[in-house]
């Protein structure tokens, strides 16, 4: 999206990297394997968040080494993890950090912010005690919708995620009971469900474009939920809580507060779902109009 809007970037990454622009490759299968005790695995949830650990560490140093031969006056250095990368920021202090996408708590106090959602960053602040900061914003995370399609209603709800609690999968398993469900993610499966594994690529295109609607009853405070918007991308809805950053993707009459509501939501569906959905969403969370934000 940064390219198309004219800006140039130089992305430090794998060696699997696949984007637009100019990309520094700063480690390989090696470093991963060397980090994560093996080749890594899509079934995984990453839960590295220490600074010091050497996926972090080592990495930050490479990346700024890479950075000393590139960076010019007036660059802005672009950040996606916060205060896991932090070296990297205190290393080029002439230069303005910007933390992109950001759906975490570990924000730096230095930085402009580009939060995924309002409540994200109204979420942040409270925790924080901050005042309000001008130079910071909200933009949504993108989806292409060329990676989804419309498909017919095979009668059954869809679960995408991580299969603990606190993404509501006691509201999944209750129901389950009558109703078919469909899961798929890591951790699975749940009781009384068709369990699928980890699905990528063509595959959760499928079980997006068939399914009635997607359950997201996430107990915490969403930073952004991108499940919801890959399941309006397809034409469905998204069934959720009605807290987090769901008050800002979802339709009112799809936000549950209790288990009847999520059986009414249910019961909705069939008659929302289809082409206007999706293309109301890809008007709100295409690569053109979140590129232009």
């Amino acid at each position: 999206m940064l390219n198309k809007q004219g800006i140039d970037t130089i992305t430090y990454c794998g060696e699997r990297f696949d984007g637009d622009g100019d990309h520094v490759p700063v480690f390989d299968a090696a470093d991963v394997d060397r980090w994560f005790n093996g080749p890594w695995d899509t079934g995984r949830v990453f839960d590295r968040w220490d600074p010091d650990d050497p996926c972090w560490a080592e990495l930050n140093l490479a990346i700024v080494a890479a950075m000393d031969d590139r960076v010019q006056p007036g660059d802005v250095v672009g950040l996606t993890m916060g205060r896991c990368q932090e070296t990297i920021v205190n290393s080029f202090p002439g230069l303005l950090a910007l933390e992109v996408g950001v759906g975490y708590e570990g924000v730096l106090e230095p930085t402009h912010h580009a939060y995924e959602s309002s409540t994200w960053r109204h979420y942040v602040y409270g925790t924080r005690r901050w005042d309000g900061r001008n130079f910071d914003t909200v933009i949504p995370n993108a989806f292409d919708p060329a990676d989804y399609s419309l498909g017919d209603d095979r009668g059954y709800l869809l679960f995408l995620g991580r299969h603990t609690p606190r993404k509501g999968t006691e509201v999944i398993r209750e129901l389950a009971k009558t109703h078919r469900v469909v899961t798929a993610g890591q951790d699975g499966p749940v009781d009384g469900c068709d369990y699928f594994g980890v699905v990528v690529a063509d595959e959760k295109r499928e079980l997006l474009a068939h399914a009635t609607a997607v359950l997201a009853p996430t107990l915490y405070v969403e930073p952004f939920g991108g499940v919801a918007v890959e399941a309006m991308m397809s034409g469905i809805p998204a069934i959720t809580t009605d807290f987090g950053a769901f008050t800002e993707t979802v339709l009112p009459e799809f936000r549950s507060n209790t288990l009847a509501e999520f059986h009414h939501a249910i019961d909705g569906a069939p008659a929302r779902r289809g082409a206007e959905l999706r293309e109301q969403t890809a008007a709100r969370f295409g690569l053109e109009p979140v590129g232009d934000r």
